[in-house]
């Protein structure tokens, strides 16, 4: 792999690869065992800057991380690396920007096995498992069917989990999710500790998570059905059934997993996936991704962007392109625009395009020696 690496760090990518003019390496360098740093950077009219890391995760542990260690609220990719001593980190998935709510993850998100936010429009996630040992990295679509459990019958099917309460609706908040519900008066929640029922609550909103438990919180016409089904001292748990709808409905084990989530797939099975056809895809932008190649690395790419006389960005097109011109088997796009964001050794090393600076976002994904 050394000698691929070398060899790959000499190509000069043709224009037909990035719609443009050449892009150049103009600096490269080992930022640790397991983990190189090259910079790329196209002149003229139309001119890029590219960060990519190349990493071996036999040698380089990968790790999901919340803001702030919760759902709710968001941090910067550069604080959270410093704060868990990450040796590299990126951005992660799309999360909720404004309101009371922001930071909240919009899609799969599981930490360590624990599912926090349900999908969302079938997006694609992707995923860490295992541990010190070694880790596997998988992109997936996922389905998950979450159901309550009280006294040892299905009750009711959870609409959600750990985020913003609807109309005619059930969420289950638990205490990543923050103090408190921050629910209106105007549903029912039952407070359960340690799988024990210890309150229901009519009209009464915003209730206090406990650290050892979860909120079941329902509103319009559940609201009743959800009160009628348990009482005081109820056994309650939370059940999930998650499958693969790219492996036909296989079965997915959450397991000493991690999952978070953004896309689309810019790759899969070593073609490029024809469906940029969106504004957003086909408009160039800052972008970050992930590929994977059959033997294991993987390629991160931090594109700058929304600068035009430095950077003006990719499309999701030309990125994908990029990535496939070393060969990776699957790709990932995850969130872009003012999130994308490369820090290494706790320094932000590419240029973030909002005017003030590093954005802070919901969740990062952060590189650790082994």
């Amino acid at each position: 792999m050394r000698i691929i690496f070398l060899c790959l760090c000499l190509v000069i990518f043709p224009g037909h690869v990035l719609g443009g003019k050449d892009l150049a390496v103009v600096s490269e360098k080992k930022i640790s065992d397991g983990i190189s740093y090259r910079h790329y950077v196209r002149k003229g009219s139309e001119p890029l800057n590219l960060h990519l890391l190349e990493i071996d995760p036999d040698k380089v542990k990968i790790d999901f991380q919340l803001a702030q260690d919760e759902i709710l609220g968001r941090e910067t990719v550069s604080a959270m690396a410093v704060r868990r001593g990450a040796t590299a980190g990126i951005n992660g998935g799309f999360f909720e920007v404004y309101g009371e709510y922001q930071g909240d993850p919009e899609g799969l998100y599981v930490s360590s096995g624990k599912i926090l936010s349900e999908p969302l429009f079938n997006r694609s996630s992707i995923g860490v498992c295992g541990g010190q040992d070694g880790q596997q990295l998988l992109i997936d679509q996922i389905r998950v069917v979450s159901s309550i459990i009280a006294d040892g019958k299905r009750r009711n099917r959870v609409f959600g989990l750990n985020r913003a309460r609807k109309v005619d609706d059930i969420v289950i908040y638990s205490p990543e999710f923050g103090s408190k519900t921050l629910t209106d008066d105007s549903g029912a929640e039952i407070i359960i500790k340690n799988g024990l029922v210890s309150d229901v609550l009519l009209n009464k909103g915003s209730n206090q998570i406990p650290k050892d438990g979860m909120v079941v919180s329902a509103s319009g016409r559940f609201k009743k059905k959800i009160v009628d089904d348990v009482r005081v001292k109820s056994r309650v748990n939370l059940v999930h059934e998650a499958r693969s709808i790219r492996k036909n409905g296989a079965a997915v084990d959450f397991d000493d997993c991690s999952y978070t989530t953004a896309g689309p797939t810019l790759i899969m099975n070593g073609a490029v996936v024809p469906k940029f056809k969106s504004i957003s895809t086909i408009e160039r932008h800052p972008r970050t991704a992930i590929g994977i190649k059959d033997e294991g690395m993987l390629y991160v790419v931090v594109v700058d962007g929304r600068e035009p006389e430095v950077s003006v960005g990719m499309s999701l097109g030309e990125l994908a392109n990029f990535l496939k011109s070393f060969g990776i088997n699957d790709a990932y796009n995850l969130d872009g625009g003012g999130s994308s964001t490369l820090v290494l050794r706790g320094k932000v090393v590419n240029s973030p395009s909002d005017v003030t600076g590093e954005r802070p976002v919901g969740d990062s994904i952060l590189f650790f020696p082994r």
